[in-house]
């Protein structure tokens, strides 16, 4: 009798490192907070390492990243209320970056960027809840000032109830639908 050794898929790579020396950590602010600050007078990195109460570590900031705890749901499901994102004054945005953008009147939003001939956009991933704002670039006024979101910290928990009340699933739970 033969003994034939089991087949295995073939394995997947991970891109997963393990860091051996501490994160660098970054200010966190609130939106209200980075709507009070004037970047005219000083910069958003500044403001926050005056302001914050709390320091996140992250493993792609720069000096001068600034933390910001997100509020309301236009970016549901994918960035639930309370997701901590890290964000990047001064950044070269393109069509697609999330951001952080606060506006002439003081209101501070978390969109997407879509930058057209004469105009740019701001729009929100949930389209039930979200609102589309557009400003002409030559209107220097309308945008106090817009930062790049670089990367977030978020509550898986929390990301995958969301997720679910939204009617979106991932990958894998459609699999398992599938396969049962």
């Amino acid at each position: 009798m033969t003994h034939n050794p089991p087949t295995h898929p073939t394995r997947c790579e991970s891109n997963a490192e393990f860091v051996t020396e501490p994160l660098p950590t970054y200010p966190v602010i609130s939106l209200a907070a980075a709507a009070e600050c004037n970047t005219a007078i000083i910069p958003m990195a500044d403001y926050a390492d005056a302001n914050s109460e709390e320091r996140v570590s992250v493993h792609n900031g720069r000096p001068g990243d600034v933390a910001i705890r997100v509020v309301g749901d236009s970016m549901e499901p994918w960035y639930p209320a309370g997701t901590i994102v890290l964000v990047r004054p001064g950044a070269r945005l393109r069509n697609g970056d999330g951001v952080i953008a606060i506006l002439a009147d003081g209101s501070v939003v978390f969109k997407t960027y879509v930058e057209r001939k004469d105009t740019f956009l701001l729009l929100s991933i949930n389209e039930d809840n979200g609102c589309k704002l557009e400003f002409k670039k030559s209107d220097h006024f309308a945008v106090r000032g817009i930062y790049l979101v670089v990367t977030s910290i978020r509550d898986e928990i929390k990301l995958r109830e969301t997720m679910h009340a939204n009617g979106k699933h991932h990958f894998w739970e459609r699999y398992l639908d599938e396969k049962t």
